[in-house]
C-alpha cells in the first residue's frame, strides 16, 4: 500500500508537468549535500522519501550521484530503506549514478579528474546532486572547484578555433602552388621567347639595312654616272629613260669670286605634269645652295621633299668649279627596301653624316621636315666606331627595335626599325593563351580538390559532432567510417571507444540497480 502511494505520487508529478517546471526553475549546476538520514521515529519512511523528492525537484535536480566508499556502498545495498529510496527516485525520473569516494580523495589524479569531468559534462545538461558522507563533503567539493579552475582556466579558454577550415586551406594551398608554378613558367617562357624573338628581329633588321645599303650604294654610283653622262641635247631621251628623275641642274661661276649661279636647268615635264608639280627654279637654287658649304669634292645627298611637296632627293656632284645635280623621286631611292621588306611594319630611314633626314619609307615623315638628329639610334650610330649595330630604345612614347648600317658612299646611314608591340605580338598572344590555360587548369584543380576535400572534411565534421555528444554523456553516436585512410581509421577507433563507454555505462547502471 505504501509503494502504491509513492508510485501514484510520482505519476502525478509527471502528468502535471511538474518535473519539467522544476527542471527549468534553476540554472544547471552541481549541489553537494550530506547523505540523507532515512531513520526517524516521528515520520514515516514514505513521507521522508516523498519530501526529499519534492525538495530536489523544486531545485531542478534531475540526477543524483552517490559518492560513497566501497564499504559504505556495500552496507547500504543491504538496507531495504536505501533500496526503496533508489527505487522511488528512479520512478520520479531521477538518473542515479555512483562514484568511489576513496578513489576521488586519493592521490590518483586520474580517478578524480575522470569523475569531475563526468560531473562537469552532466551539469551542462541537468542539475546534479552529489550525496556523500559528512566528513568527506567539504573535501570533495573543494577538490571539484579546484579542478574546475584548472580545467577552464588552462585548457579551454586559450583555445581558439581557426577561421580557415581544412577545405579552405587545401584549396588555397593547391591554388597557390598551381598559380605560382604556372605563373613562373609563363613568365620565364615569355621572357626567353621575347629575347629570342628580339634577336631574330634585330638580325633581320640588320640584314635589311645591309641589303638596302648595298643596293643604295650601287644606285648612288649609277646616279653619279648619269650626272656625268648627262648631255643637254639628249635631255628628253634622258628623262624618258629615267622616268623618276625630276630635274637636272648645273651650277657654275659666271665671274671670278662670284656666287654660283644656275648655268643650266632641265625639268622632266612628263613627271611634273603627272604629279601636278609646278617648277620653281629659284626655290630649287636656294635649297641646293644650303649644301654648297658641305661639298668637299665628294658626293652629297639632300632631302628636298619639303620644297617639292612629295618625297624627293637631290644628288650633287662637284666637278671642278661646277656643281651638277640630279633631283629624283625618293621611291626610286628606296625601291630596293620597299621590294625586300616583308610587311609595311618595318620602317626605313636614311640620314646623312650629320643626322639630317634624307629619305623615309613613310611619305608623311619624309615631307614633314622633322629633325632626326635627336633620334636615339641616329645618335648611337654617329657616336659608334662600328659601321653597324642594333639597339632597343624608346622613341615618341613607343618601344622600338632598330638596326643601322653606315655607307662609305655619300656618308649615309641606313636605319631599319620595327615597333616592339608589333614585333612581340606573337609573344603576347602566346602569353594570353598560356594565361587562359592556367585558368583552366586552376579551375579543374579547384574542382577536384573541392570534391576530394569533402571526403576529408565531412568525416571530420561528423567526428567532431560525435565528440561533442560523448562529451555531454551521450555515447550512442551514429557515425561510420566512409574511407579506409587515416581519417577512416580514426573514425573507426572513436566509434569503438564510444561503444565501449556506452557498454561501461550500461554495466554501471545495471550494477547500481541490483
Amino acid at each position: 500500500m505504501t509503494e502504491d502511494k509513492t508510485f501514484l505520487f510520482c505519476s502525478r508529478l509527471k502528468e502535471g508537468g511538474m518535473l519539467d517546471r522544476w527542471k527549468d526553475k534553476n540554472d544547471k549546476s552541481v549541489r553537494w549535500e550530506e547523505l540523507p538520514n532515512l531513520y526517524s521515529d516521528l515520520q514515516d519512511l514514505d513521507l521522508i522519501i516523498r519530501s526529499l523528492i519534492s525538495e530536489k525537484l523544486s531545485l531542478g535536480i534531475r540526477e543524483i550521484i552517490f559518492c560513497l566508499s566501497a564499504k559504505q556502498a556495500l552496507s547500504l545495498k543491504k538496507s531495504r530503506d536505501f533500496l526503496k529510496l533508489i527505487k522511488d527516485l528512479k520512478r520520479a525520473g531521477f538518473t542515479i549514478s555512483s562514484a568511489d569516494k576513496d578513489k576521488i580523495l586519493s592521490t590518483n589524479v586520474e580517478s578524480s579528474s575522470k569523475f569531475f569531468r563526468y560531473l562537469e559534462n552532466r551539469s551542462r545538461n541537468v542539475n546534479c546532486l552529489v550525496w556523500t558522507e559528512d566528513l568527506a563533503l567539504s573535501q570533495i567539493e573543494s577538490k571539484y572547484y579546484d579542478f574546475l579552475n584548472h580545467f577552464h582556466g588552462y585548457k579551454f579558454e586559450s583555445f581558439r578555433p581557426s577561421r580557415f577550415t581544412i577545405r579552405v586551406k587545401l584549396l588555397s594551398i593547391v591554388s597557390a602552388i598551381i598559380t605560382l608554378s604556372m605563373g613562373l613558367m609563363i613568365t620565364m617562357a615569355t621572357y626567353f621567347f621575347r629575347k629570342y624573338s628580339e634577336i631574330l628581329i634585330q638580325e633581320y633588321n640588320l640584314s635589311l639595312a645591309r641589303m638596302t645599303g648595298i643596293q643604295l650604294s650601287g644606285q648612288l654610283k649609277e646616279t653619279t654616272r648619269k650626272i656625268q653622262d648627262f648631255r643637254s641635247e639628249d635631255s628628253e631621251k634622258f628623262f624618258r629613260t629615267n622616268s623618276n628623275a625630276v630635274a637636272y641642274v648645273r651650277f657654275k661661276n659666271k665671274t671670278v669670286n662670284s656666287a654660283l649661279e644656275i648655268d643650266s636647268l632641265f625639268w622632266n615635264s612628263k613627271f611634273l605634269k603627272s604629279n601636278s608639280v609646278v617648277p620653281d627654279p629659284t626655290n630649287l637654287k636656294n635649297v641646293l645652295e644650303k649644301s654648297f658649304s658641305r661639298l668637299s669634292g665628294t658626293l652629297e645627298v639632300l632631302n628636298v621633299s619639303t620644297e617639292f611637296g612629295f618625297p624627293a632627293v637631290a644628288v650633287l656632284l662637284p666637278v671642278g668649279v661646277e656643281i651638277s645635280g640630279l633631283v629624283f623621286s625618293a621611291s626610286e631611292f628606296l625601291g630596293s627596301f620597299l621590294s625586300v621588306r616583308q610587311t609595311d611594319f618595318f620602317q626605313m630611314i636614311v640620314v646623312d653624316s650629320s643626322g639630317n633626314l634624307i629619305a623615309h619609307s613613310n611619305d608623311k615623315e619624309a615631307v614633314s621636315g622633322k629633325d632626326y638628329k635627336k633620334h636615339p639610334l641616329v645618335e648611337n650610330m654617329l657616336r659608334s666606331p662600328s659601321d653597324n649595330g642594333s639597339q632597343r630604345f624608346d622613341f615618341e612614347g613607343r618601344e622600338v627595335l632598330g638596326s643601322y648600317q653606315q655607307l662609305e658612299v655619300g656618308g649615309l646611314g641606313i636605319i631599319s626599325t620595327l615597333d616592339a608591340d608589333i614585333a612581340f605580338e606573337a609573344v603576347y598572344k602566346i602569353r594570353r593563351q598560356n594565361f587562359w590555360i592556367m585558368i583552366s587548369v586552376l579551375s579543374v584543380a579547384f574542382f577536384v580538390v573541392f570534391v576530394f576535400s569533402r571526403t576529408l572534411t565531412i568525416p571530420i565534421i561528423q567526428l567532431l559532432s560525435a565528440t561533442k555528444k560523448v562529451e555531454q554523456g551521450n555515447y550512442a553516436v551514429d557515425i561510420r567510417a566512409t574511407t579506409h585512410d587515416e581519417v577512416g581509421v580514426l573514425t573507426n577507433s572513436f566509434l569503438r571507444m564510444a561503444r565501449g563507454l556506452e557498454e561501461r555505462e550500461k554495466l554501471k547502471i545495471h550494477s547500481e540497480s541490483l
